[in-house]
């Protein structure tokens, strides 16, 4: 798994909370930023502030951006994927999985040519 680096804004100040988390892939990253901006709406509700938008920022170790996502008060959410987007390591081995099956097939129709 990959570490990567959450900052966040409750968006009624200049301030940013990072956090770091290994994830597995885009579900999950995307998941644990969903739940941050629920956390930084209900710091929101509790003092009582303006329902200006919370916002996460995700890099990676590197500090390349990878997503971004902002969240209103009624539940709404905008995310935004850089081209950097990390692959679910799933789909990484059932890729790996095709092209080693289709190395093997063509290395053994070589061999029955020869």
């Amino acid at each position: 798994m990959h570490k990567y680096v959450f900052d966040v804004n409750d968006g009624d100040s200049s301030e940013w909370d990072d956090e770091d988390l290994e994830c597995e892939g885009p579900v999950a990253i995307e998941r644990h930023a969903r739940r941050l901006l629920a956390e930084a709406g209900a710091r929101q509700i509790a003092r009582g502030s303006e329902a200006l938008p919370a916002t996460v920022v995700v890099t990676e170790e590197d500090g390349a951006i990878i997503m971004s996502a902002h969240g209103w008060l009624n539940g709404n959410v905008r995310v935004l994927w850089s081209q950097r987007r990390p692959r679910d390591r799933s789909v990484r081995a059932h890729v790996r999985g095709i092209l080693l099956k289709l190395v093997h097939g063509i290395s053994k129709a070589e061999k029955a040519e020869n």
